[in-house]
């Protein structure tokens, strides 16, 4: 049977209709099955165009299938903030912006964009503003017998929902995944013994749709912790971590170089006394009757006697001040090493060995000493 022209038509546009339906479906669906970062190349492009709307599926959209690092967290909250206000969803937008500057502080928007935008980025601003820390995490291992990983957690905002620790042990080749519910201070021990050959980690602070928020080491660059015998060390920056609990042999071998400066330097002034009084003694007899005998010139009846003076003198002030350099030494080197241990337990810093060169301390002395702690 012949379909008549208007039938054709009619067949023709519906086909056509159903087609263009499917390509919007499909093009919908799309950021629902992406993976974050093609959601938010998806949501860059949208927002280049100043399309809002789409702008807004994708980026928040993201946000709720979850699963994105860090850098995608923010830049997905900072364009699904933009787009909120922009579609007249304030109180969104700010809660956008509010997790935003909490993992970024850095953020500024740009001053050209609407107060429509820029009013809940203000207000998000100002919430954070009577907070001195917005989001951070300081790590601290121990080893030997108290074999612990403390974790402390600054969240006044309480934006996280679990803290994700990820643990590999000394020989292991994956690491094991621990999830903690949010707490200021976290203990996570005791270690298995294993431990004690070394270990890494990486912890995560992570929304409720799985986003990380703040990380402390990655997968690719976790943190590392060495075995007991090497003591603890930590690599990171930009990264807030502290190795504590140890006192390693470099302190020790500092502790023993400034006693030795110092005793050294001490001799060295002790002598120094001695050969003062030599001078002391040769001077007296130098200036004295003996040495004025009539005939001859004082030079000439004590040569002996001025040349004991002048070398019992030159000996006094070179160990003088060597003596005084060395103690000098000691005491810096010694200071240096109480300052590097009450900054270990009292900042957040990466445990590392640092080296100390004494030499351009005593150039007179020419005594050269290094040490670590």
């Amino acid at each position: 049977m012949k379909m008549s022209l208007f039938h054709r038509a009619v067949a023709r546009f519906a086909a056509q209709l159903a087609c263009a339906g499917l390509t919007v479906n499909a093009f919908a669906a799309k950021p629902n099955s992406a993976e974050p970062g093609e959601s938010l190349g998806i949501a860059e492009s949208a927002y280049e165009q100043v399309d809002f709307q789409a702008t807004y599926m994708a980026a928040c959209g993201a946000l709720e299938r979850g699963h994105a690092s860090m850098d995608q967290t923010f830049r997905l909250h900072v364009l699904c903030g933009i787009a909120s206000a922009s579609l007249e969803k304030a109180d969104e937008a700010r809660d956008h912006f509010k997790i935003a500057l909490a993992i970024r502080p850095s953020l500024h928007l740009e001053r050209d964009l609407s107060p429509k935008i820029r009013g809940p980025y203000l207000e998000a601003q100002g919430y954070w503003s009577k907070y001195d820390d917005r989001l951070s995490l300081k790590a601290s291992s121990r080893v030997g017998r108290a074999r612990a990983l403390h974790i402390k957690l600054a969240d006044p905002a309480h934006l996280g929902q679990k803290v994700r620790i990820y643990l590999r042990m000394g020989g292991e080749t994956s690491f094991r995944q621990i999830d903690k519910e949010p707490e200021s201070l976290i203990v996570h021990g005791p270690l298995p013994e294993q431990s004690e050959l070394g270990f890494d980690y990486y912890v995560q602070l992570v929304d409720t749709h799985e986003n990380t928020l703040l990380e402390l080491g990655s997968f690719s660059e976790p943190v590392e912790v060495a075995s007991q015998e090497k003591h603890i060390g930590a690599h990171r920056f930009g990264k807030e971590t502290t190795a504590s609990g140890l006192r390693t042999s470099g302190g020790e071998r500092s502790q023993w170089l400034s006693l030795t400066l110092i005793g050294a330097g001490a001799a060295s002034l002790g002598v120094g006394v001695y050969f003062n009084v030599l001078r002391e003694k040769a001077a007296s007899t130098w200036n004295g009757s003996s040495c004025e005998q009539r005939g001859a010139t004082r030079l000439e009846q004590c040569a002996s006697v001025n040349s004991d003076r002048l070398h019992a003198e030159r000996a006094a002030i070179g160990l003088y001040t060597a003596g005084g350099l060395l103690v000098t030494s000691g005491i810096t080197v010694w200071a240096m090493t109480k300052h590097g241990d009450a900054e270990s337990h009292r900042t957040p810093s990466v445990s590392s060995t640092a080296k100390i060169n004494c030499a351009p301390l005593l150039p007179l002395a020419a005594v050269a000493c290094s040490g670590r702690f």
